[in-house]
């Protein structure tokens, strides 16, 4: 009777632990799709505040470069050059894309850029490379002068560092006067 009653039990506690088991991997599967719909929240957010960041830089740029165009028109216009309502149309444009970028929303602009791609792919290819031209070279300077500081750094550090003397330096175009023997002359 013993056998028969210990292996009831068994069973019993076998199907609570199951039970258990159970219960711990629903909790486990909602926690970590809250963790994860979290997660995408957080992510999606930053990307959004980054994305508002640099529209609202490219903004400021559009319009410093308009006001400085302005300037160039009226010097140009001064000097009655015939370049002068060529500045003055191109710094009124600049100055509208500087307002609608200002005016519309990340999502907005995403918008716009998606329904020129789709009505005018050839002139969405082509902003597209000039684009990529541009970020690529002024990456490009960026990372040239982050080069630069890195090299005098390094030049500067190795010349103060341990080891370094000075008597190992060469000396270029030195003109160093040997001590002259006044008593012979």
């Amino acid at each position: 009777m013993d056998s028969r009653e210990n292996t009831s039990d068994e069973s019993v506690s076998t199907k609570e632990f199951k039970q258990e088991a159970n219960k711990l991997k629903e909790n486990l599967a909602a926690d970590a799709a809250d963790v994860k719909a979290s997660l995408s929240n957080t992510a999606e957010n930053e990307a959004k505040r980054h994305a508002e960041t640099g529209k609202n830089a490219l903004g400021r740029q559009a319009d410093a470069l308009s006001s400085a165009l302005d300037g160039a028109a009226e010097n140009l216009d001064a000097q009655n050059h015939p370049f002068a309502h060529y500045a003055t149309e191109l710094s009124e444009q600049l100055s509208g894309f500087s307002s609608k970028i200002e005016s519309k929303s990340v999502n907005e602009l995403a918008s716009d850029v998606r329904r020129l791609a789709r009505n005018n792919p050839t002139a969405f290819m082509l902003g597209s490379v000039a684009t990529g031209l541009m970020l690529s070279r002024f990456l490009k300077a960026g990372v040239d002068t982050s080069e630069q500081t890195h090299q005098t750094q390094s030049m500067n550090h190795s010349m103060n560092g341990p080891g370094f003397r000075s008597e190992n330096v060469p000396v270029q175009n030195s003109t160093v006067s040997s001590p002259v023997n006044t008593e012979q002359v």
